[in-house]
């Protein structure tokens, strides 16, 4: 189980695949479910690029921090930033949410350097095969 830890708070993420002919990209769960629930596209997703999935804090493998102010949008765009920072050394980085999710996708900033983000609807879409993830 690879974690890390952020603010005292250790986090659980996923590596899966070896494709490298394009962008890494991060799935983020929504509220209540963890990374698993991406499991039935890494197949399809892995086959050009590596993807990491992770729990956010307070759900599944990872930490659940007693304090309130442990939580909400800013902590979670954080350890979003952090992440693709240390686990693909780099901000060349797609992400992907659902409906669920997708205001912390699109809040990460991944849109503002790279162009490389699906969130809120785009995610879903995606998901159901109606829209095409950024290259």
């Amino acid at each position: 189980m690879a974690t890390l830890e952020r603010d005292g708070v250790q986090i659980h993420y996923s590596i899966h695949g070896t494709g490298r002919s394009r962008a890494p990209i991060l799935l983020t769960h929504g509220f209540g479910a963890s990374g698993a629930m991406w499991d039935p596209n890494l197949e399809a997703l892995t086959e050009a690029r590596r993807v990491l999935t992770w729990d956010m804090r307070g759900h599944a493998r990872s930490e659940a921090p007693e304090d309130p102010q442990a939580y909400g949008l800013e902590q979670t765009l954080g350890d979003m930033r952090f992440r693709r920072r240390v686990v693909c050394g780099a901000w060349r980085l797609a992400n992907a949410g659902g409906p669920a999710s997708g205001h912390a996708v699109r809040g990460s900033g991944c849109h503002r350097r790279s162009r490389r983000c699906v969130g809120d609807d785009d995610g879903a879409r995606w998901l159901r095969g109606e829209a095409d993830l950024p290259r």
